[in-house]
């Protein structure tokens, strides 16, 4: 039947206006879907009954109605994950703001200096050995913290250098070169401090500062920690090299299986 009765018209008018009214509340990238719509309604409104139009109608609002709730879905689980990354984002600046107060621009001022006692005699105050591995974790945390450094850099010297670029103002490589200038002088005064100084020089040899090796040849001992712990080092990062290429391996063996058996 064709729509061309006065009653019709107005059911025509009136259809069209829900439409525009519809297009004025829906975004932007639904208008041209909306747009498409209207047009269609026209032509449907020439060659269907109103009974028709009223069917397939209420059949396109039902689609448009579904298309507009899953956007809404899309965009609400958006805004949840855009909330999730900002409390990671605070979590992770929170985390690095508790390691940097873990580090001073004095915490190494008072080592490898003479002191003297109440009786007239002389010590000096070495850095103990739980300190010094705390300081290269605070500094590899607070650049994994802040993104700076996701791996764990090898040799660890690099992670004091980048840290020292982030935070100037903490002179974190003056304070290390400065207490690695006076424990060479202790040193070169009285090398019977070497086994003292031990725990100072293993840590300077692992982390590789650049005058670690000075030290070293007062500690022979140290010397044979620090290679002994390379070493160890070094084959473990080669087993994992291989654990990994043998997991590559059998992940493409089960891939080129998967291929053959959907293949046949």
């Amino acid at each position: 039947m064709v729509c061309d009765s006065a009653a019709n018209s107005v059911e025509c008018r009136a259809g069209h206006a829900r439409s525009w009214q519809g297009m004025k509340a829906l975004p932007p990238h639904l208008l041209a879907m909306v747009a498409k719509r209207a047009a269609r309604h026209r032509e449907m409104c020439a060659l269907f009954s109103p009974r028709e139009i009223d069917v397939y109608t209420a059949l396109g609002e039902k689609r448009v109605n579904a298309e507009i709730a899953r956007l809404k879905a899309e965009v609400t689980k958006r805004d949840q994950l855009r909330a999730e990354v900002e409390k990671q984002k605070f979590a992770l600046r929170t985390l690095a703001g508790h390691e940097r107060a873990k580090l001073s621009t004095h915490m190494l001022t008072n080592y490898c200096r003479v002191e003297t006692l109440p009786n007239g005699g002389t010590i000096v105050n070495w850095p103990p050995w739980g300190l010094l591995p705390r300081i290269t974790e605070s500094v590899v945390n607070y650049l994994k913290f802040t993104r700076q450094r996701v791996k764990r850099p090898r040799p660890s010297w690099k992670a004091f250098t980048l840290l020292d670029k982030r935070l100037p103002s903490l002179q974190l490589v003056a304070q290390m070169d400065e207490l690695t200038r006076r424990a060479l002088d202790r040193l070169k005064e009285d090398r019977s401090l070497a086994r003292e100084a031990r725990p100072l020089i293993c840590w300077l040899g692992h982390i590789q500062h650049p005058a670690a090796q000075q030290l070293m040849k007062f500690d022979p001992a140290a010397q044979q920690a620090v290679k002994k712990l390379e070493q160890r080092i070094t084959v473990a990062k080669v087993r994992a090299k291989r654990g990994a290429a043998k997991e590559r391996k059998r992940r493409q063996r089960s891939l080129t299986n998967s291929c053959d058996i959907a293949s046949r």
